[in-house]
């Protein structure tokens, strides 16, 4: 087991992958766990933590405006 420390480079990746893979299951609804580790707060001025805080907190016209602002967004971070 590998422990990265929250502001490496390799933890930014890997935080921004997990909100990925997080935003993308039909099944998960509460964030609030993933919200709470370090290295994903440390995303703060990622166009996913955004997302991600709509997702727990913002409406659809949240959503469709951060769509407008961020284009392309989602198809780079689909798998």
């Amino acid at each position: 087991m590998k422990i990265l420390q929250p502001s490496s480079q390799e933890a930014q990746s890997a935080a921004v992958e997990a909100v990925a893979s997080a935003l993308r299951l039909p099944t998960i609804l509460d964030f609030d766990l993933l919200y709470n580790l370090e290295a994903v707060l440390r995303l703060k001025n990622h166009e996913l933590f955004d997302l991600l805080q709509i997702f727990m907190n913002g409406s659809l016209s949240d959503y469709k405006a951060w769509e407008v602002n961020h284009p392309g967004a989602l198809e780079k971070y689909r798998k």
